[in-house]
């Protein structure tokens, strides 16, 4: 075990032994319990100073130390860190969520671009199939007429001469 193990190890004792206590215990109860406990890692003092900086609870040096609301809350270091690994990972899933989302809605945007494009090509195609289909009506007719009179020059010419 390393030395950080070690301190939230035992810091975790003395939360538990000041809640079998109703959260309060004198200092020299504290030096007790980590004497029963064979702790001799850390001094009593320097413990109580950290579980204060934690805000797990209030320590008056050399008289007292009693759980605050979040020391009553606490579980333990290894669900703490559980915990925010959980929050790490899910903040990590809701990024990753997000930037699929954002390709997909470029995606849309770009699939409804190219639809769009498809539509104005289409209406220019109809547009040109029109021209091309009434020049054709157009060339159909002159050349009904003029092949009517060419084969009847002869009747015209006739009915032209004739008439003179």
């Amino acid at each position: 075990m390393d030395n950080i193990q070690k301190q939230e190890f035992t810091l975790e004792l003395i939360i538990k032994f000041l809640k079998e206590r109703s959260g309060y215990s004198d200092y020299y109860g504290l030096q007790r319990m980590l004497t029963k406990a064979n702790l001799f890692y850390f001094e009593a003092g320097f413990l109580a100073d950290r579980l204060q900086q934690l805000e797990y609870a209030e320590y008056k040096p050399s008289e007292s130390i009693k759980l605050t609301q979040k020391g009553w809350n606490f579980i333990s270091f290894s669900y703490l860190k559980q915990h925010e690994d959980k929050q790490i990972n899910l903040h990590e899933l809701t990024t990753q969520n997000l930037i699929l989302q954002n390709e997909n809605l470029e995606y849309q945007n770009s699939a409804i671009t190219k639809q769009k494009e498809i539509d104005d090509l289409t209406v220019e195609n109809l547009k040109l199939q029109n021209k091309q289909f009434t020049r054709y009506i157009i060339y159909s007719i002159i050349a009904f007429v003029l092949g009517a009179i060419v084969t009847n020059l002869e009747f015209i010419y006739n009915l032209f001469v004739d008439k003179k």
